[in-house]
């Protein structure tokens, strides 16, 4: 498991997210809803860490959406 992930995870159990309006017009051109990417995470993969990235540490992780189909979160 990834500390940066396990740091998300905990933000989002306090509810403490928020999207970029980038993330949200990703989310919206991909028919992703807010709420399958952040009840999915706790299952997802992660893929890879970015630790140094300019607006503060993420990942990549693989998931699945409500459905079942795979989508990937930053």
């Amino acid at each position: 498991m990834s500390r940066i992930f396990d740091k998300i995870l905990d933000l989002i159990r306090i509810k403490n997210v928020l999207v970029s309006h980038h993330g949200y017009d990703e989310m919206m051109y991909d028919n992703i809803l807010f709420r399958d990417a952040i009840e999915g995470v706790g299952k997802g993969i992660v893929v890879e860490e970015y630790p140094e990235y300019h607006k503060g540490p993420c990942v990549l992780v693989l998931q699945a959406d409500r459905p079942g189909q795979p989508i990937h979160v930053v």
